[in-house]
């Protein structure tokens, strides 16, 4: 016995074989695996929100979760936090600064002689820890807490007061700690040249806070890290240049 005909026409799409793609209501194999992905991931999806499971909002995209959490916050609660985060990053880069110099037994290397660890402690160790310290606060709360930051203006003037805050104690370590006999116009120029080098670099690691935040807060996506890496990674770069290039002249034409 014959199939069926459904339409009654005796027409070749009655065969699925013939059917176009999506006819009989399922999606086409191949278009469906080019698709673009949602833009709205779900909480649920971040490990590192499961703490916050519980409330209901494993099931909201990103987007719906970061919005009503502020509008659960107090209306101070992002410009508090925004401050805090200012007045926090500079202090902690300082202590993990300040810890190298205790490892290195109250010696920094590269204050002693130009020799491979101490350019590798200038331009690379030092540079790593103190843009990661300086823009650390940041990322948690990007991550964590994206609604708890007024918007991308505020990431940079957390960014930019971060690092500036680090320029300061580190000068006052260079001056009183490190070198305590250093030559007034060294110590000018890490006041008006160095300490403002620091909020410069801080605010180019804060451009990458702040496209993790406009990626959750505006696109609805779940926040991503890897869109910070380049800006970091640009920051450090630039201060491990500035470091070795200040180490190499230090030595050459330092007194």
């Amino acid at each position: 016995m014959g199939r069926p005909d459904r339409n009654g026409d005796g027409s070749v799409h009655d065969e699925p074989h013939f059917a176009p793609p999506g006819a009989d209501g399922r999606a086409d194999p191949e278009s469906a695996a080019t698709e673009e992905p949602e833009p709205n991931e779900l909480v649920g999806d971040e490990p590192a929100l499961k703490w916050q499971w519980a409330d209901g909002g494993a099931a909201l995209s990103f987007q719906e979760y970061a919005l009503r959490q502020r509008a659960r916050a107090p209306f101070w609660a992002p410009w508090a936090t925004a401050l805090l985060a200012a007045l926090a990053a500079g202090p902690a880069a300082g202590v993990l600064t300040f810890a190298q110099y205790i490892f290195f037994g109250g010696a920094l290397p590269f204050l002693a002689a130009l020799d491979p660890l101490s350019i590798l402690h200038a331009a690379v160790i030092g540079p790593v820890i103190e843009e990661a310290a300086k823009v650390a606060c940041l990322l948690w709360l990007v991550e964590r807490k994206p609604w708890l930051l007024p918007g991308p203006a505020a990431i940079y003037a957390v960014g930019l007061a971060g690092g500036l805050g680090f320029g300061f104690l580190e000068n006052l370590l260079y001056i009183h700690v490190y070198v305590p006999d250093m030559d007034p116009s060294l110590a000018a120029w890490r006041w008006n040249v160095t300490m403002p080098l620091h909020g410069a670099w801080s605010l180019l690691a804060a451009v990458g806070a702040a496209r993790i935040w406009k990626n959750v807060i505006e696109q609805g996506r779940g926040p991503d890290l890897t869109l910070a890496f380049p800006w970091i990674t640009a920051a450090i770069i630039l201060h491990g240049l500035y470091n070795a290039g200040a180490l190499v002249l230090g030595q050459f034409f330092g007194s």
